[in-house]
């Protein structure tokens, strides 16, 4: 009876066994597959966790590893086939993570004009005004974008009457997005007249001309939202090959999606600030952050700085760049 017992035990292991590693050939592929789709919103949100699958593959690989060394188990077909799926996502994975986040911009070392950008979504309940009009005085950004911002709020924020040049625009679902500037804005357009999830001008800056958009795409939490984003990064993408353009907002969209990848590649004149700066994140609370806020400036710009600053109430970081344009 006993014998009975301890062999339908080892049944039943071999069976957990065969079926983990089913479970993990299937989730390492579904990871990998996730990294290189671009129109389903599913495997969008699967990918902006990108740094976090990794580590937990990464912990899962290096555990296993460790097993076979110690316990020396036979290698089966299915183990085998979990340890190539692992490494296959690994490596896809480890290269994104990599040559994004610890491989800098090539930089043109010149002289040119310094230039202080600034993005935040300020989330449109967050009434913390004064801690939000103290932080832009302390950076004091020559061109600043805020997201979800309400007219009736503007007036709030004292550091904002220091800017002599607005262009605002609003919708019912992202509140208003809006560019404050130092330097004189004209051209004022809202490219999105039913939704204006983004809005543009031009300015000069030593006599020469740049665009300055402002978006915030809705985030990608359903198929009809992430169509209606690749509406919007599309018609940016149409709109500006100027290489003279800065772009600020709140795409969410992260690094690792292939969606920015499409996006970014349209206009490869451009750079984002943050790249090579390390892994950042701008929006989220402990445990789950996400890299979604984004400035990109004209390819070859001199990036002196890069800052995440503090969230001051929002459920986003203010992004902050300090930068030589020529």
């Amino acid at each position: 009876m006993k014998e009975r017992i301890i062999a339908k035990v080892k049944i039943n292991k071999g069976k957990i066994i065969q079926i983990s590693c089913i479970f993990f050939i299937n989730l390492f592929l579904l990871l990998t597959i996730s990294e290189f789709s671009s129109s389903n919103f599913m495997f969008e949100i699967v990918t902006s966790f990108l740094p976090y699958t990794f580590a937990l593959g990464l912990i899962f690989f290096l555990t296993s590893l460790i097993y076979f060394l110690i316990k020396k188990p036979k290698l089966t077909k299915l183990s085998l086939l979990v340890i190539i799926s692992t490494l296959i996502f690994l490596t896809s994975a480890g290269y994104k993570i990599i040559n994004f986040a610890y491989i800098p911009n090539i930089e043109n070392v010149q002289s040119g004009t310094e230039l202080k950008l600034a993005f935040f979504n300020m989330q449109f309940q967050n009434t913390n005004y004064m801690e939000i009009s103290n932080e832009i005085k302390k950076l004091d950004p020559d061109i600043l974008g805020i997201a979800e911002l309400t007219p009736e709020r503007v007036g709030k924020i004292s550091a904002l009457n220091d800017y002599p040049y607005v262009v605002s625009a609003s919708n019912f679902e992202s509140k208003d997005v809006a560019i404050f500037s130092k330097y004189k804005l004209t051209h004022n357009t809202s490219l999105d007249s039913d939704t204006n999830y983004f809005i543009s001008a031009k300015t000069l800056i030593e006599d020469k001309e740049y665009n300055i958009v402002v978006a915030h795409p809705l985030p990608p939490t359903d198929q009809y939202l992430l169509n209606l984003g690749d509406i919007v990064l599309k018609k940016i993408d149409d709109r500006f090959k100027d290489p003279n353009t800065i772009i600020l907002g709140d795409f969410n969209l992260t690094p690792w999606s292939e969606r920015y990848t499409d996006f970014t590649s349209n206009f490869s004149n451009l750079v984002d600030t943050s790249k090579g700066k390390g892994l950042n994140f701008t929006w989220g609370d402990f445990p789950l952050y996400l890299h979604v806020d984004h400035i990109w400036v004209p390819n070859g710009t001199q990036i002196k700085e890069y800052g995440v600053k503090d969230k001051m109430m929002s459920d986003h970081n203010l992004i902050f760049s300090r930068v030589i344009i020529f």
